[in-house]
């Protein structure tokens, strides 16, 4: 349910809402949270690579220096941002980097501001080309991307309840927030619970009509083709069943045997069980 409502909502809390007002990419999922344009990927992950001192160039050796927003990097990595975006732009035109939104400019060319990638897929990208994007700075950043999604998750419950249950919304109260989600997480478990009952009966289990036309099926042929005798103490029927079934690839112990056939000999008429 929740999917549903994050395919067309949560995508404004990146972007401006006016950018996306008029676009066809608001119907994407995960869209402005998850993903980077052409321009941003080529310089998340020339800033990645710097920081992890995969390349040539060094920042202040300080520790609030090492961040994906210090001013410094964009001119100190300008022309690696640069040969990153060609790489980025020709995986992209050639199909071995996967898009969410592509658009092209009247001359029917990649436009590299408004043509979008997600983060992880991003990653694999280049992972398969030995350049790794991985490091701390790197996990910092997904972290920040899931506690924004999550934080979307939450909002998104809290207002699909207030539509749902026609709560006004004149009032100031975070507790009361908390109370509407969590009544909300109750009915969905609920919702869960209910569907795991529903389903909670193996598909294998035979019900009784079922069972009782096979367990006839097998006294009769027991009994006709195999002279097994219900009142008998002593059967060779379960050796010779054993034996065929042996040669037909299947495995029974006689015991097991047995114990069917006596279950079946039940559904036997009285004057056919001895």
């Amino acid at each position: 349910m929740l999917c549903k409502a994050l395919k067309n909502t949560y995508i404004f809390f990146m972007r401006d809402s006016d950018f996306y007002k008029f676009s066809p990419v608001t119907q994407l999922e995960s869209f402005g949270i998850c993903a980077l344009t052409i321009d941003e990927a080529a310089e998340f992950v020339a800033k990645i690579l710097c920081l992890e001192d995969c390349l040539d160039k060094k920042v202040p050796d300080e520790a609030d220096q090492y961040t994906l927003d210090n001013p410094i990097l964009p001119d100190l990595l300008k022309e690696e941002i640069e040969d990153y975006e060609k790489a980025i732009l020709a995986g992209v035109e050639k199909g071995t980097l996967k898009t969410i939104h592509v658009s092209r400019d009247i001359h029917d060319q990649i436009d590299t501001d408004d043509t979008f990638i997600d983060v992880e897929v991003l990653q694999q990208w280049f992972s398969e080309r030995d350049v790794e994007i991985a490091g701390n700075i790197y996990a910092d950043y997904m972290e920040d991307r899931m506690k924004v999604l999550n934080a979307a998750v939450d909002a998104i419950g809290l207002a699909e309840y207030r539509v749902k249950h026609n709560v006004r919304e004149e009032f100031d109260s975070s507790q009361s927030e908390k109370v509407f989600l969590l009544e909300k997480q109750v009915q969905d478990l609920e919702e869960q619970l209910v569907a795991i009952k529903q389903n909670d009966t193996p598909k294998t289990e035979l019900k009784t009509r079922e069972r009782d036309t096979l367990l006839k099926l097998v006294i009769g042929m027991a009994v006709e083709q195999y002279g097994y005798n219900p009142s008998s103490g002593r059967n060779d029927a379960t050796a010779n069943i054993q034996n065929d079934l042996a040669l037909c690839g299947l495995s029974m112990h006689q015991d097991t045997i047995l114990a069917k056939l006596r279950e079946a000999a039940d559904l036997l008429p009285p004057q056919r069980d001895h």
